[in-house]
C-alpha cells in the first residue's frame, strides 16, 4: 500500500477484514480505510491442517450453513463497497471472497499455505477456482504446489517484500 501510494497508480486502497487486530492498526495509522467483518466463531476455528479426515468432512459439512450465510453477509457488504479487484490472503479468505464477489469484480487470491496436504483445501478451492482472475504465490514451491492442486487459476510467484529499514535496520 506504501508503494502504491509513492507510485502514480490510481487507487482506493481498502482492507475489509475477518477479524480486527494490529494489522488494521497500523493500517489505520496510514489512514486506509478499514473495515471488520468478524468471521463467525464456527467458521473462524474450522481447518483442514489436523484431525481426522472423517472429524475434518463432518465439521466441514456443518460448518457449511454457516459458511453460505456468511459468503451472503460479505456479498452484501462487498456490494456497498462496489471493488473492482478483491485481494484475498489466506486459504479461507479465497474461499469466501469467491463466493463472495460479484462480476465484474475480480477475484486475486495470495498464496502462502501448501494447499496439497490439506484435506478440502484442494476440493473447495478447485470448486470456486472459475471465480480467481489469478493467484500471487510467494514462493516458486507455493505456487508449484497449488498448481498440482488447483490447476484452473493462473499463478504469479511474487515473493514477499520486507521493509528492511524498519525491521533490520542498517
Amino acid at each position: 500500500l506504501d508503494a502504491w501510494r509513492t507510485g502514480s497508480h490510481a487507487i482506493e486502497p481498502l482492507v475489509l477484514a475477518l477479524s480486527d487486530g494490529p494489522l488494521l492498526a497500523e493500517l489505520r495509522n496510514r489512514k486506509v480505510r478499514c473495515a471488520v467483518e468478524p468471521m463467525p466463531a464456527r467458521l473462524a476455528k474450522l481447518g483442514d491442517s489436523g484431525g481426522g479426515l472423517l472429524a475434518t468432512v463432518a465439521n466441514g459439512l456443518l460448518a457449511y450453513p454457516a459458511l453460505m450465510s456468511f459468503a451472503a453477509k460479505l456479498r452484501q457488504r462487498l456490494k456497498e463497497f462496489a471493488p473492482d479487484i478483491i485481494h484475498a490472503n489466506g486459504l479461507k479468505a479465497h474461499l469466501l471472497a469467491s463466493l463472495a464477489a460479484s462480476p465484474p469484480c475480480k477475484v486475486a487470491w495470495h498464496l502462502h499455505d501448501f494447499v496439497g496436504s490439506r484435506r478440502l483445501a484442494p476440493l473447495l478451492l478447485s470448486r470456486v477456482a472459475g471465480h480467481a482472475a489469478g493467484a500471487i504465490a510467494v514462493s516458486d514451491a507455493v505456487a508449484v504446489d497449488f498448481l498440482r492442486a488447483v490447476p484452473r487459476v493462473p499463478v504469479s510467484v511474487i515473493p514477499n517484500a520486507v521493509n528492511t529499514a524498519r525491521f533490520c535496520p542498517g
